[in-house]
């Protein structure tokens, strides 16, 4: 809600689902964080797009 510079009660219930998809949009990807046990497993970076991470608790 913070980086929509707007309250929790506006994102989730005053603005529209697809709206709120445009400023995830706006959002740049991440990587997941590497630690030690990862570097063991040797899986390949994968960036996240915020609109895939969010659509996962969909």
């Amino acid at each position: 809600m913070k980086y929509y510079r707007m309250s929790y009660i506006e994102v989730t219930q005053k603005r529209s689902y697809l709206t709120i998809q445009l400023l995830n949009a706006a959002i740049p990807g991440s990587k997941p964080v590497k630690s030690d046990d990862d570097n063991a497993k040797k899986e390949p970076e994968k960036k996240i797009h915020a609109n895939e991470y969010f659509a996962q608790f969909m």
